[in-house]
């Protein structure tokens, strides 16, 4: 009988609208590739708990060679309300030739740097003696190698003779003229629109140093009523200038920065009810320069799938501030959700021009988007299948943060940030 032996630790992110005190997982359960419906897959025995580490047998009896996904999830209960979570899931693979068997052993290692020279032709890697498994701690050589990004792969090779798919990683060689040498020398400061480097207002940094903490006064004459944006960037001593780190800020009709304290705050989903109209944020706090708030939102009503939450504060004059946001997503326990067993990475971040994406489990005829913060698209590319690793080269892109998202049709599957830094 084939078995897999996976341990698990199991993070729960309950999406209701119910408390959280109180509940214990008292049990759980697996299944593999089909969904079988809450409560009708195979049992897993557990202790009640707050979480669970499982160590369990999976008997793969009767799975046909190939990948497979094994999902695994939980039951708590929470004052006699029986809830399921999400899935978690996990791929695997069954080797065709293996026929209750063991596996045949990793036997040896190769790397290469960049381009692929064909399966054994790579820099063997010692690998001792052959094994199920194998940890390796080597020294790798960087000769000739030009300063920028590049990708490190990594594949192996069992008994039978056959290569493992490569594993990459990506790595930065610095410049030789400015490793780790080069020191705050400058800064400069602007509002609102960027003048170009060097065109800032100067500010005195004193001594050059690794870093540095500046306390200086910054005229905002000549700036209208209403918010604005502070920028502030640093030179080093060969000359190269840093990204800017912004803050916001309000002048209100006396031309000072207002001071009064923040005294409540609202919520809300996806659409702006007016300010003040919002869901306020409960419990109310003392009026404060900047708060913590730790609260429970209500989601009551939010159909399946992505949301925006936004939250705004309004301080002791009666001003509200802009609001800040971030995505969630509202699922259904016992249903085999859009990304509930999506994977999706983008590597390295920050990125210069290019990257590798990874993933699985996104649906057919995918695609890889990246918007600006304005929300303008500045790359579209296919994806190939719905699962492996691609290579993308981005267009000239402006430094600062960026939005992506894998969608097809007009499902989206997963998103995230990448910062792009040259």
């Amino acid at each position: 009988m084939k078995k897999i032996i996976q341990k698990w630790s199991i993070l729960l992110m309950i999406l209701s609208a119910y408390s959280g005190y109180g509940q214990q997982i008292n049990r759980g359960e697996y299944f593999i590739d089909t969904d079988p419906g809450v409560g009708n897959g195979t049992a897993i025995t557990i202790t009640s708990a707050d979480s669970v580490d499982i160590s369990s047998s999976i008997n793969l009896t009767g799975i046909s060679p190939g990948f497979h996904t094994l999902h695994v999830r939980v039951r708590y209960n929470n004052t006699g309300i029986r809830e399921w979570s999400l899935f978690e899931g996990r791929r695997f693979y069954i080797n065709p030739s293996s026929n209750g068997s063991a596996s045949p052993q990793v036997v040896a290692a190769e790397r290469f740097i960049d381009t692929d020279p064909g399966l054994g032709n790579g820099t063997p890697i010692n690998t001792g003696a052959a094994a199920d498994s194998i940890t390796k701690s080597a020294t790798l050589s960087t000769n000739g190698l030009a300063p920028g990004f590049h990708h490190l792969f990594v594949r192996v090779k069992d008994a039978s003779g056959k290569w493992s798919l490569y594993e990459p990683r990506v790595f930065y060689i610095i410049p030789p003229s400015t490793a780790n040498q080069a020191q705050i020398a400058s800064a400069e400061y602007f509002f609102d629109v960027d003048p170009g480097l060097g065109n800032g207002t100067s500010v005195a940094t004193g001594a050059n140093a690794d870093s540095i903490n500046i306390s200086s006064t910054a005229s905002i004459a000549g700036l209208t009523e209403g918010f604005h944006h502070f920028f502030v960037r640093v030179k080093s001593t060969d000359g190269i200038w840093s990204l800017y780190a912004a803050r916001n800020f309000y002048i209100n009709a006396s031309g000072t920065i207002v001071s009064a304290q923040i005294s409540n705050a609202e919520y809300f989903y996806d659409t702006d009810p007016g300010e003040g109209n919002g869901t306020a944020v409960t419990p109310s706090f003392s009026p404060a320069d900047s708060v913590n708030i730790s609260a429970n939102t209500v989601v009551t009503g939010l159909t399946p799938g992505y949301h925006y939450m936004f939250v705004r504060a309004q301080d002791q004059d009666g001003k509200w501030s802009l609001p800040v946001s971030d995505t969630l997503w509202i699922g259904t326990a016992g249903i085999n959700e859009l990304v509930a067993n999506t994977n999706v990475n983008l590597s390295p971040n920050p990125v210069q021009s290019s990257c590798i994406i990874s993933y699985h489990g996104v649906q057919p005829n995918s695609y890889l988007k990246l918007c600006d913060l304005s929300g303008r698209v500045v790359y579209n590319e296919s994806l190939q299948g719905q699962e492996g690793k691609q290579f993308i080269t981005l267009p000239e892109l402006a430094n600062g943060v960026y939005y992506w998202t894998t969608y097809s049709g007009y499902k989206n599957s997963a998103k995230g940030k990448i910062i792009v830094a040259h």
